[in-house]
């Protein structure tokens, strides 16, 4: 089994926060936008939460995030993601298997306002929400690894 390497987390979070935060911008901009799919998502994720099964919440943020893209009308662009978050999937899901469900529940709720500020086109809060919002595994890392060194990469 490889080792998870905090460094590369960083480099996949960079390239998925420049993208992601973009598509944001267009998405409040885009005209014509149907956030039904979006927030029964969003819903689908609260139940998950509320039953506490990782692997399904875990899949259920994929589909959010990948809608960003999706609204904006970039759905290649996920893909691009994609390719380059192998590390930073392996920690979002070490830190999602260990979450309890109230800290579930906080990540629909950060999902929910970030999609407040799309519907009321207030770009620079969606992307500031989103940061937030994805910058977790960069400010988690250093703790997960304290409490499970085995499972990083010692650099």
């Amino acid at each position: 089994m490889s080792l998870i390497d905090l460094d590369e987390v960083s480099q996949a979070q960079f390239i998925r926060e420049s993208l992601e935060t973009n598509a944001l911008r267009y998405a409040c901009d885009t005209e014509d936008r149907d956030f039904s799919i979006i927030q029964a998502t969003i819903a689908e994720q609260r139940r998950i939460a509320s039953i506490g099964d990782s692997e399904a919440f875990f899949l259920a943020d994929e589909a959010f995030h990948q809608q960003t893209f999706d609204l904006a009308g970039y759905s290649g662009a996920w893909s691009v993601v994609g390719r380059s978050r192998f590390q930073l999937d392996r920690i979002r899901r070490l830190s999602i298997g260990l979450a309890q469900p109230q800290k579930l529940a906080e990540l629909c709720s950060e999902h929910e306002e970030i999609v407040r500020c799309v519907v009321s086109r207030d770009a620079e809060r969606a992307v500031e929400k989103l940061r937030t919002h994805i910058r977790r595994y960069i400010v988690d890392g250093p703790g997960l690894r304290k409490a499970y060194p085995d499972y990083f990469v010692c650099n």
